[in-house]
């Protein structure tokens, strides 16, 4: 197992950043902020914040308390790239800039280590979430519910702007709902595809085995033209000594595989991340658009990350939904009477999106196409993902783990 483990060393600590997946920040802000309708203002730790930059703070912080403990530096950057982000949502900003935004919060609280901790921005399971910590809630609704009500809560005790602040926070989950890649369970999904990659044969010596699925990615890895360069380097797979060959899938094919037993968290979150993607884009084909409904009677084709704009229903339904969380939360300030929690949270819930049956016959076709390893076409969309991020795995393999270098000019 010597081999596997090298290279799964090197992945797990640089190549293995955690796949994120929600609405951009440009586009949270605007469930939150209507143009030519200025709303309130709030101001933590020095820092001006609208209530649509608030919502959109839900993907750089655990809790409504973490915001607030914030320093200024890191607030102003965030609050100036999430109003960057809004020209171009998931594109004007880089991840290499959010990194930057929030180097000085502590580790573990850092931009790549929130974007690991994602099950709470996707829709509940079977079976409905109880919890009411970050580390027991696991889906946005219980999260949502969750913040909501401690606004709730600091608005009877007279505190209104740290209610609008917590409150702003929950409608990050809020509007996570309105996102057609959040309308499935992630554990679910992490389940059945593990399920799946575990059934298929392995190959190879102990140690080093792959399998058609880690096969195939290796394969559909090399064969992008982003992956030409390769031909120009060597690789050490971490075999005992140095032991450099020629870059091929094979060898690909045992680092993904080493990926899968090594860091099986992140690698999973892959078969989430495709499955995310595939819902989220379905609205640019033609009749595209997951069909959903929600309580109040309203039907329509659901919009995702990084493609809000091509939905002016999720938008406008999902800002009433913001309109009515806010409404819940200044109708009980001051109030003495204990509020029946339960019928309030309705009144916001009933506007977000569920699935109609045409609408979860696809997410249903979607998903189990997408969680079974033995598809060629799942391995095809693992590597695109791969391939996404191929110029800064490249850069860390040669550079700072020295597992890729140049191969040395052919002598005349």
């Amino acid at each position: 197992m010597a081999g596997n483990e090298a290279v799964a060393q090197y992945l797990s600590n640089h190549v293995s950043h955690p796949v994120i997946q929600r609405y951009e920040a440009g586009e949270h802000v605007q469930f939150g902020d209507i143009p030519g309708k200025p709303g309130d203002i709030y101001t933590i730790n020095g820092v001006k914040l609208t209530y649509g930059q608030m919502i959109a703070m839900g993907d750089f912080f655990e809790t409504p308390a973490e915001m607030r403990r914030a320093p200024a530096k890191v607030l102003e950057r965030l609050r100036d790239l999430i109003e960057k982000d809004k020209s171009d949502p998931g594109k004007a900003v880089s991840n290499q800039e959010w990194v930057e935004a929030t180097k000085d919060l502590p580790k573990g609280h850092q931009y790549l280590d929130m974007a690991a901790k994602n099950a709470a921005h996707f829709a509940p399971g079977k079976q409905l979430s109880t919890g009411n910590t970050p580390e027991t809630i696991t889906d946005h609704y219980a999260a949502w519910r969750t913040y909501h009500f401690q606004a709730i809560d600091l608005a009877r005790e007279g505190k209104r702007s740290e209610a609008m602040e917590t409150n702003a926070f929950a409608d990050h989950f809020l509007t996570d709902a309105f996102s057609a890649g959040h309308l499935f369970n992630k554990a679910e999904v992490v389940g059945k595809s593990k399920k799946s990659f575990e059934s298929l044969k392995l190959t190879g010596r102990y140690g080093m085995r792959t399998n058609v699925f880690t096969d195939r990615v290796g394969e559909f890895i090399m064969a992008d033209s982003k992956a030409a360069v390769l031909k120009d380097y060597l690789i050490d797979v971490g075999r005992v000594g140095d032991d450099w060959q020629e870059v091929t899938p094979h060898n690909l094919s045992q680092i993904v595989s080493a990926v899968s037993w090594k860091k099986e968290g992140y690698f999973y979150s892959l078969f989430v991340r495709i499955l995310h993607d595939r819902l989220n884009r379905d609205i640019t084909h033609r009749y595209g658009g997951l069909e959903v409904e929600n309580n109040l009677g309203e039907k329509w084709r659901l919009s995702g990350d990084e493609t809000l704009k091509y939905s002016e229903d999720s938008l406008e339904i999902g800002r009433r939904a913001v309109a009515q969380s806010q409404a819940n939360v200044t109708s009980v300030i001051g109030a003495k009477d204990k509020p029946y929690y339960t019928a309030l949270a309705k009144k916001v819930w009933d506007f977000t999106p569920h699935p109609t049956a045409g609408g979860q016959k696809k997410i249903d076709t979607f998903e189990a196409e997408l969680t079974d390893a033995s598809k060629e076409e799942t391995a095809m969309e693992f590597a695109a993902v791969a391939v996404d991020n191929f110029d800064t795995l490249l850069d860390q393999l040669e550079h700072e783990e020295h597992r890729l270098k140049k191969k040395e000019p052919a002598k005349k």
